[in-house]
């Protein structure tokens, strides 16, 4: 009867002392959502694209999101599976490739141009709600 009694004023102050101010990160707001990207060109050909994904970051308590820069190439349906954090503002830049892989794409030195070479230029701060990202290019 004492060990169970022990056991339990043991728990409850593990619990109580646990459960003070802590900075918690929210993932309904500050977590990561994998996110569609849909590149509507009217076109019937078979177009890759380049996504030029990009943001500054942010700081959220005593959590750091880092900048980053990240290149991802669409595949023949024109779409692109992306994980983007939450709330966050990005700015993606969407290129015209003939590459069809970032590794073919960094072994033609003609296809950085791509990068200097915007068809769309798009803000986008990602939220829970969002399940795709439609972008027309025209």
């Amino acid at each position: 009867m004492n060990k169970l009694y022990l056991l339990v004023i043991t728990s409850v102050l593990l619990v109580s002392c646990s459960s003070g101010k802590e900075s918690r990160i929210n993932e309904k707001t500050d977590g990561v959502k994998e996110i569609t990207i849909k590149i509507h060109d009217y076109n019937k050909n078979e177009q890759h694209y380049l996504l030029n994904i990009m943001t500054n970051g942010k700081q959220q308590k005593d959590v750091a999101q880092f900048p980053e820069n990240r290149l991802i190439i669409t595949n023949e349906r024109k779409e692109a599976k992306v994980k983007f954090h939450l709330n966050t503002n990005y700015t993606i830049n969407v290129s015209k490739t003939n590459a069809k892989t970032i590794k073919e794409f960094y072994s033609n030195k003609k296809s950085e141009q791509a990068l200097e070479i915007v068809s769309k230029k798009i803000d986008f701060k990602p939220d829970l709600q969002d399940k795709e990202l439609s972008i027309n290019i025209n």
